[in-house]
């Protein structure tokens, strides 16, 4: 009973996440960005008895998203999904790692907080900017907050 409900659970998550992801997707365009297209992450399935029972991820990838900014800069972007507040602690140390990689390599790095409750909310944000004011370990990102004001590129 406990492994039909984590199958549920995971179905539900992984659709939510799908959706984040193709609104993050649609906003980019909507901002200009072309060839925004999504970085597939390879699964290997799990099986019981010949049924699928799970999925796990093969191996870590950059980011959720990759594109080109108007002018020809590439872009890597990240996209979470949480509803109330985005805690540094969240985002995985690979991610940081290629976000903040990308950014010194002069691509530019985006944070995309993508939030369904009370109503939508996207806020795009530039990782560099963010970093520099004061984003890394033990921070909290909430709505409106002064960290997101310095590092908004979009909010919709």
């Amino acid at each position: 009973m406990r492994l039909a409900a984590n199958i549920v659970r995971g179905r539900r998550n992984h659709a939510f996440g799908e959706h984040c992801q193709n609104l993050a997707q649609s906003t980019l365009q909507r901002m200009g960005f072309a060839m925004v297209e999504r970085v597939h992450t390879p699964f290997r399935l799990h099986r019981v008895g010949g049924r699928i029972t799970g999925a796990s991820p093969v191996e870590k990838v950059s980011g959720d998203l990759r594109a080109v900014a108007p002018g020809g800069r590439s872009v890597l972007a990240e996209v979470k999904n949480r509803e109330e507040r985005l805690v540094w602690s969240e985002i995985d140390k690979h991610q940081v790692a290629a976000l903040d990689h990308h950014a010194d390599v002069d691509g530019r790095s985006l944070l995309i907080w993508v939030r369904l409750r009370p109503a939508l909310a996207i806020d795009v944000l530039d990782w560099a900017i963010l970093r520099a004011a004061g984003f890394g370990p033990r921070a909290v990102l909430t709505p409106g907050c002064d960290l997101i004001a310095a590092a908004v590129v979009l909010a919709v």
